[in-house]
């Protein structure tokens, strides 16, 4: 790793120290992640621009991609920032292009739910085979919210949004995606709901402010995310594609669920005053237990 950084980045002695999930590299007093990285950066061009995310360096050839005894490596340098904060969920770097493909989302989602219906089947893990209709049932109204409230809602520039919001791969250029922005509100409410364990006033709060300075039509947006359950489809995905045990996790998410349809009960009448309500959402429980 030492002669990698030195050859192709020029490091004279750079300190290398390994954790579970990065490659950290001091030198002169700055810090860098060199990452294994399995695929080339579609965004990183914008992610350069961007300063949410860590700028990804090229090497001595002027490539962004480093291969290197079999693996390809990305070097990022950190800028001196602490952990994502509510303001940069909002900053906005929009990218000039505005989707003619109205319902990308759509189509995704129900590709994804075909897929973990025929592998699971497949694979006859009872833990999912106990739980996933359920969360199904989540994406299916999702992707019937989005398609009947279609006329109502105006796809307007895409920006630089994360696919995933948590603080370990909030910066990382290999999590952005070009989307709506309405994407990364979203997500990062179902990140403080499943993963901060926020209280339910903290998380309230913001969605009231959400409330009063969105349009309705981004409304729309957030709530078909935040319908659709990408905290328990990617457990299946890591168990699918990677193995990992995800049963005590699984569980964790099913004690939650009462109080997430609680909610999206609450979040649907503070952003919707003439929508049909969505009959079992209704159902839930007025309060949080």
């Amino acid at each position: 790793m030492k002669s990698l950084l030195m050859y192709y980045y020029g490091f004279k002695d750079p300190q290398i120290t390994k954790t579970d999930k990065f490659i950290y590299v001091k030198e002169n007093n700055y810090l860098f992640i060199i990452y294994k990285v399995n695929y080339f950066l579609d965004n990183v061009v914008y992610t350069n621009q961007d300063d949410t995310f860590y700028r990804t360096l090229k090497n001595r050839n002027g490539e962004y991609l480093t291969f290197y005894k079999g693996t390809n490596y990305i070097l990022l340098k950190v800028q001196n920032k602490n952990f994502m904060n509510v303001n940069e969920i909002f900053h906005n770097f929009k990218i000039n292009l505005v989707n003619n493909q109205q319902f990308g989302w759509i189509s995704l989602w129900k590709t994804k739910i075909d897929a973990i219906e025929q592998m699971t089947e497949k694979d006859g893990n009872n833990i999912i085979l106990e739980t996933r209709d359920y969360y199904i049932g989540f994406g299916e109204t999702a992707m019937a919210f989005l398609l009947y409230n279609k006329d109502r809602i105006h796809f307007h520039e895409k920006s630089l949004c994360r696919k995933r919001i948590n603080d370990g791969i909030f910066r990382l250029p290999t999590n952005a995606i070009i989307d709506y922005k309405e994407r990364d509100i979203a997500e990062y409410i179902k990140y403080l709901f499943f993963q901060k364990d926020k209280n339910s006033a903290e998380i309230t709060q913001f969605i009231c402010k959400l409330a009063i300075s969105i349009h309705g039509y981004d409304k729309i947006l957030i709530y078909g995310r935040l319908l659709f359950p990408t905290y328990y489809f990617d457990l299946i995905d890591d168990y699918l594609d990677k193995g990992v045990y995800i049963k005590d996790k699984i569980e964790l998410i099913n004690q939650k669920m009462t109080d997430y349809e609680i909610l999206l009960k609450n979040i649907f009448s503070l952003f919707f005053s003439n929508f049909n309500e969505i009959e079992w959402i209704k159902k839930a429980k007025s309060s949080f237990a």
